[in-house]
């Protein structure tokens, strides 16, 4: 058996790059179909669900043609976590304050949008007695009190802890570790990513998903001497950069190693096994496989 799902984050422009990747999407999940292999299941959202400041209302048309017209033709859900720009600055933009709420409670609208809260937990079935749990968590930790961020921390552990699932996969927007863009997080979200590992250190995740930065990376952080956490970023849903790249390049003072980048549009297939778990990073037509990595599971 296997569990099929696609990720991507920063979508949301509404711009023909959210087009084009949307129908690369398409592609893939129509010639998986042909194939007579199982269907894509889900779609993980990465946050930057709407540019550039998210919405006024439950009924903003953003829902429309940023969400609903992009992705008319994939009848999936889409679970979606917060970005930076899902958030207003009230000061600057005070009719989008409530932006958060809003797009809480759209998933009470739309057939496809789920984001029941700024983070929750949802399971799938990868075959019986074989489940993965999926942990989406809001990073903009900026954006919430002391009181906010413990709340969250301690779901978060709790629920990773309580976890029996074989494969437990955390999501968000921000990057742990990024070599280009906004670059790695920044040294309150860092302590806020190490407590949550160290919370469940016994039990602790598989695979950590973002997006924020409009580019692709395959990344393997090294917590301590007994566990390394693999990074995704895959913020290319509807934007992409076109500065030069930098030469892929680790050091012995790194406590990571990268093994990919591209800054193509494009999205993420990941395909869940009982013991282990396959990546594929698509180009928007969704026909290139720009880069392939299996993590291994007992």
């Amino acid at each position: 058996m296997v569990l099929k799902f696609i990720a991507l984050g920063d979508m949301g422009s509404g711009e023909k790059d959210q087009y084009k990747v949307a129908k690369g999407i398409e592609n893939v999940i129509n010639n998986l179909r042909k194939k007579h292999l199982k269907n894509i299941s889900f779609i993980v959202g990465l946050g930057d669900n709407i540019y550039e400041c998210g919405v006024n209302s439950v009924i903003d048309k953003q829902f429309k043609t940023k969400f609903e017209k992009p992705y008319k033709n994939i009848n999936k859900k889409f679970y979606m976590s917060l970005g930076n720009h899902d958030y207003s600055y009230p000061d600057l933009e005070p009719e989008f304050q409530d932006s958060p709420q809003h797009q809480i409670d759209y998933s009470n609208i739309s057939k496809k949008w789920v984001l029941p809260n700024k983070y929750y937990y949802y399971s799938y079935d990868i075959e019986k007695g074989c489940k993965v749990d999926f942990f989406v968590m809001d990073t903009n930790i900026d954006r919430m009190d002391k009181k906010e961020q413990d709340i969250q921390l301690k779901y978060l552990i709790d629920m990773i802890n309580k976890s029996t699932a074989k494969w437990k996969i955390l999501y968000g927007h921000h990057p742990w570790r990024s070599v280009v863009g906004h670059g790695h997080a920044d040294a309150d979200l860092e302590v806020y990513f190490k407590k949550i590992i160290k919370g469940s250190k016994k039990n602790t995740i598989d695979l950590y998903m973002c997006g924020h930065d409009h580019n692709k990376q395959y990344i393997e952080i090294q917590y301590d001497k007994n566990i390394t956490i693999p990074l995704i970023v895959c913020g290319t849903g509807g934007k992409s950069d076109d500065y030069p790249l930098p030469k892929i390049k680790n050091s012995d003072d790194d406590d990571y190693n990268i093994q990919f980048l591209s800054n193509t549009l494009g999205f993420l297939c990941v395909k869940l096994f009982n013991n282990h778990m396959d990546l594929y990073f698509f180009n928007e037509k969704g026909e290139n496989v720009e880069f392939k990595h299996t993590i291994f599971k007992k």
